[in-house]
This record gives structure tokens, C-alpha cells and sequence, in this order.
């Protein structure tokens, strides 16, 4: 979905996913947010290396409005410039995979979050097994998950997780309001600021129209006075007309 500027705003949501294992289900589950009004965020490749790419992704769920983080069994790529990496550090000593990071990155920036645990047959992707290191930091990460308190779904297959996606559209209603709002707020904000703007350059080009003639200077910034009288009647008139709802 692409929405266009004339266009209702809807919620853009960051699929977290290991690329490997669950490319196909990463797909699916764009194609399903598609469905129930939303905006599917995707980081399908990585042009930058190292910590680059961590800040690349957080500036990308920065701007999105809640994380899908979907854990199988693939610890997935990291950042194999850092220090945790290169000794080899555990997952509780804070070693993690870009996959990981966004996941942390959610609950960090209290991000809406849905967490969904894949069964251990699960149709994964074909793809290459990782180093028992690397498959034992995933391990650890997806028992974090199921005790950490926020509710992780569980789910056998890809219809079974699209069933879920499809239970989730009463919460996308929710946040497709809250972007309204929003979106409506910064318009709102934007146009204050324009008229504003709009304003003090006159009165400054009224100085200095009339520099040196004091009289005249009086009465234009009377005429003045009401213009912009009338111009804030103008203002407030537009303003309600884009004022965000709140039923």
C-alpha cells in the first residue's frame, strides 16, 4: 500500500525477521498488513556494514509505528565489527544479530510490539545451518521472549500465522486513528507556522517600507493591525477545517 498525499494516513509497521529461514513468511505477512490497512516496512537488504547498519535500522523503525518481530530458529547477520562479537560474548552479556537489535530497539522505544514464536517444525526456508554458537544465541533469545512478559504468539505454519495478522485489525483500526490524529496535528502546526512566518514578514516589510516617514508608518500599521486581524479570523476559519477528530 502506498499511500498517496491526498490519501488517509495509515500505520507503518517494521517486520522483524530473520531473511534466511523466513524471507517467505516476511512476504506473507506484508501482503496480509496490506490487507488489513497497513504499511508494510521491510529492511530486505544491507548496502552499509557494522554499526552503520544498526543506525540505519533504527532510523527506519524511528519512523514506523510498531515492530512485528517474528523469532525462528536462525540467529541471522550482526555487526561483526563489534567488540561482543569478536570475543564472542553471550547473548545475556548483550550479544546480538541486526534481528535481535530490532526487537530490543521496539521495547527500548516502547514501539507497539508483536511477537510471534515459530514452532520447532515450522516450514522454514531452505537455507544453510549456522555455527552452534550462532544457533545458541538464537536459542537464548527466543527463551528471553517466551518469559520476558510480553505476550509472544505461538504459531505452527504460515495460515496460522495470517489468522493471527487477520486478529490484529481491531489494533490497526486503533493506530490508524492515532496516526490520524497526529497527522492532523502536524498539519495543523505546519500551517501556524507558515502563517506566522507569513505575518512577521510583512510587518517587517511595512518597517521598512515606511522607514522615515513617521506618519505615514502610524497609519499603515493601523491598516496593518487589521489586515492581520483579519488574516487570524482566515487562519482560525482554515484550522477547523483540518482539525484531527477525536470520536
Amino acid at each position: 500500500m502506498q499511500p498517496t498525499a491526498m490519501s488517509i494516513p495509515v500505520p507503518r509497521i517494521f517486520i522483524s525477521a530473520t531473511t534466511g529461514d523466513l524471507g517467505t513468511i516476511r512476504r506473507a505477512v506484508a501482503a496480509g498488513l496490506h490487507a488489513i490497512g497497513a504499511l508494510a516496512i521491510e529492511q530486505k537488504n544491507f548496502p552499509l556494514s557494522g554499526a552503520e547498519t544498526t543506525a540505519h535500522l533504527d532510523q527506519i523503525m524511528d519512523g514506523c509505528d510498531a515492530i512485528i518481530h517474528i523469532a525462528g530458529h536462525r540467529y541471522g547477520a550482526e555487526d561483526t565489527t563489534s567488540d561482543l562479537a569478536k570475543t564472542a560474548a553471550t547473548y545475556a552479556h548483550g550479544r546480538r544479530s541486526y534481528t535481535q537489535h530490532e526487537h530490543d530497539y521496539a521495547k527500548l522505544h516502547r514501539k507497539k510490539l508483536y511477537i510471534f514464536l515459530t514452532a520447532d517444525d515450522f516450514p522454514y526456508d531452505p537455507t544453510a545451518p549456522e555455527p552452534p554458537e550462532l544457533s545458541q544465541l538464537q536459542q537464548d533469545h527466543r527463551a528471553a521472549l517466551a518469559t520476558s512478559g510480553h505476550y509472544a504468539h505461538p504459531i505452527a505454519d504460515l495460515p496460522d500465522l495470517l489468522a493471527q495478522l487477520t486478529s490484529l485489525k481491531e489494533d490497526i483500526r486503533l493506530l490508524s486513528k492515532k496516526v490520524h490524529t497526529r497527522t492532523g496535528h502536524l498539519r495543523r502546526n505546519a500551517l501556524i507556522a507558515a502563517a506566522a512566518a507569513v505575518l512577521i514578514g510583512g510587518g517587517i516589510w511595512v518597517v521598512k517600507k515606511q522607514t522615515g516617514k513617521i506618519e505615514n508608518t502610524v497609519v499603515s500599521g493601523e491598516q496593518r493591525g487589521s489586515r492581520i486581524e483579519q488574516q487570524l479570523t482566515e487562519l482560525n476559519a482554515r484550522l477547523a477545517t483540518i482539525a484531527p477528530r477525536t470520536e
